[in-house]
């Protein structure tokens, strides 16, 4: 089974830069899957589906705290 990359355009943008967001989403990722594995709840053949799967949940999270932050940023403009 073939997993796209994530994000979509790979983990590398233009240039072979990768912007803020995602730095930090695979940085965060990394971690998490760290410790998971420490404590043997992820072992190497269940890491193909893991690892996207909690990258798609700290991405979503980045997202949804950005969106509150700017939300916020709105309201004490008022």
């Amino acid at each position: 089974m073939w997993l796209r990359p994530i994000p979509p355009d790979g983990f590398f943008a233009a240039g072979g830069r990768m912007n803020k967001e995602y730095r930090e989403a695979i940085q965060v990722t990394k971690e998490i899957v760290i410790k998971f594995i420490e404590t043997q709840r992820i072992s190497p053949a269940n890491f193909p589906e893991m690892f996207p799967a909690i990258y798609k949940v700290v991405q979503r999270t980045i997202a949804e705290t950005a969106g509150d932050a700017s939300e916020e940023s709105k309201v004490r403009r008022l």
